[in-house]
């Protein structure tokens, strides 16, 4: 295996338009190949570091391009399948090794109504020589090469198991359809050597990462805290949908972003309206210019820009 020094950034794998491009080959199974990448990645830091400061007065909004700026050297996501226009968006990763040194996992989230507004992440501080080990686990499951998936054409609906890593200059995707469905639902095997070694990995990187790190690798979990934020806008005329009665905030003045322009992606910093949407739940509306809209909010992951 070759050092952290000789890896390199992976950004495109989880942009949305690389995402996009991923589910639409996964009914039928795809090839992991590995691509080439002009920008070499650091060694990660040892040290805990600050997300960068915004380069924009606090009144306005960070451009998309800094925010979810930090390169990637291992993501693992479950996208796709039967689910709604929001989660898609969301799209939230299982796993990231992110080439600052931090991973970035699911987090445990109260199952009460309503919820938060933004997706529940955990992050840890995990040593170079732990990222190293989980890398060379992949390669002694075979990940590090080319694999074409089996389809599984016995299960409709299902996500698909999407796991990039950054090796030696090169860029490894798998993606592979219903993994761990087996024959239909309700299967937990797969008969698929190939699908087999890749669930295996999938299912013990997003159960205990420290298994594949080493003992003392990785650090205690905290609440993630990304640098931003990006979401989407829809205007919402009928609450006849909710359960309970939403809640209407004042979207606030001066932040020089019009909802009604944001039914695509727009990126700000934390430090902009970081507040506002940590505090907000699943029952939050906000106003402007006398009509309500629905925000789809999610953490800038490392490597994902709007």
């Amino acid at each position: 295996m070759g050092s952290l020094m000789q890896r390199r950034h992976f950004v495109s794998f989880i942009a949305a338009a690389s995402a996009a491009s991923l589910l639409a080959a996964c009914g039928s199974g795809s090839d992991a190949e590995p691509i080439e990448s002009d920008d070499t990645i650091g060694e990660l830091a040892s040290e805990p570091t600050s997300p960068p400061e915004p380069t924009t007065p606090p009144d306005t909004a960070v451009p998309a391009a800094e925010v979810g700026a930090i390169g990637v050297v291992l993501s693992y996501t479950e996208s796709g399948g039967f689910t709604t226009r929001e989660f898609a968006f969301q799209d939230p990763p299982i796993v990231i090794i992110a080439e600052d040194g931090n991973v970035i996992t699911m987090a445990a989230t109260p199952a009460v109504f309503p919820g938060p507004l933004v997706q529940q992440h955990a992050v840890q501080r995990i040593s170079p020589s732990g990222a190293d080990a989980v890398i060379s686990a992949a390669d002694d499951a075979g990940l590090l090469s080319l694999i074409t998936y089996e389809g599984n054409d016995q299960v409709a609906d299902a996500s698909t198991s999407i796991l990039a890593i950054v090796s030696d200059g090169n860029t490894y995707q798998h993606s592979a359809y219903a993994l761990g469905m087996g024959g239909g639902p309700g299967e937990t095997s797969e008969s698929d050597e190939a699908r087999s070694a890749l669930l295996e990995f999938v299912t013990q990187l997003s159960n205990d990462i420290g298994e594949f790190a080493g003992p003392g690798a990785i650090g205690d979990a905290e609440p993630y805290r990304p640098a931003g934020y990006q979401f989407i806008a829809v205007p919402l005329t009928d609450f006849s949908a909710f359960d309970e009665e939403p809640r209407i905030e004042a979207w606030p003045a001066g932040t020089g972003i019009e909802l009604a322009d944001a039914t695509e992606c727009v990126a700000i910093s934390r430090a902009f309206l970081g507040d506002l949407f940590e505090r907000a739940d699943q029952l939050t509306v906000f106003s402007q210019n006398d009509v309500d809209y629905q925000l789809t909010v999610r953490p800038a992951y490392p490597g994902r820009s709007c």
